[in-house]
């Protein structure tokens, strides 16, 4: 629990941070991926001690739609930081939105259908409000979405990053390594394997992902460089 408020109000601050170079590519959308974090890993923390099952379940129903947007708004902020801004502002950038916008139209009616889960009950472990159900079909489709969203938004900030040269080495590393904590937080839950599935740890590990992400943007100021004019002097 502490991990996952402490990995919400971290995201919350680099956020804030970041939120100062709001005119570079792709800033707006990094600071609002990582509100999405924030309300992900905050909602879920709290959610860890309510045993109240109708409020257990709004709480399931935020941190999921803190989940679902993650991805698509971190890919949208790698296309616009690697100068693919005309993707950003074409359908397809609005294609990238509408599978998130769907998901959070269910997850605020989740009340009235049955649509992404079924069965929800609690199931504590470790002294834990943790909660199981059987998500549905189109649960599983929003949320791998979101995992390839952020797989694929890794990969354009690394292939971008290493193209700056030896010099920018270590941030390339950080950007690789960076989505391996949550995503290996989130498979087990996910696909429902493992000793304890009903315990996602994505929020937890969510503070190696913001210390390494933390690394390469801030320690670092890859904000001060544009991969868009770096790319165009070198042709």
């Amino acid at each position: 629990m502490g991990s996952s408020v402490s990995a919400g109000v971290g995201a919350l601050a680099l956020a804030g941070y970041l939120y100062r170079h709001r005119e570079s590519p792709g800033v707006p959308w990094f600071v609002a991926s990582f509100v999405a974090v924030s309300v992900w890993c905050l909602a879920y923390g709290i959610a860890l001690f309510v045993v109240d099952l109708p409020l257990r379940a709004h709480l399931t129903a935020l941190w999921m739609l803190g989940s679902i947007w993650t991805g698509p708004l971190f890919l949208l902020f790698a296309l616009a930081y690697t100068g693919r801004t005309a993707i950003v502002r074409s359908r397809r950038g609005a294609a990238l939105l509408s599978v998130p916008a769907m998901g959070t139209v269910l997850l605020l009616t989740h009340g009235f259908h049955s649509l992404l889960w079924t069965e929800f009950r609690l199931a504590p472990v470790f002294g834990l409000s943790t909660a199981s159900y059987t998500l549905q079909p189109i649960a599983y489709v929003i949320l791998v979405f979101t995992l390839l969203s952020a797989g694929l938004a890794v990969v354009l900030l690394v292939e971008t990053v290493v193209n700056y040269g030896p010099l920018y080495r270590g941030e390339a590393i950080a950007l690789a390594l960076s989505v391996v904590p949550p995503a290996a937080g989130s498979l087990p839950w996910l696909f429902g394997f493992g000793p304890y599935p009903q315990l996602n740890l994505s929020p937890a590990l969510f503070v190696l992902h913001l210390t390494l992400d933390g690394y390469a943007f801030v320690e670092k100021d890859m904000f001060d460089t544009n991969p868009t004019t770096r790319r165009a002097a070198e042709r």
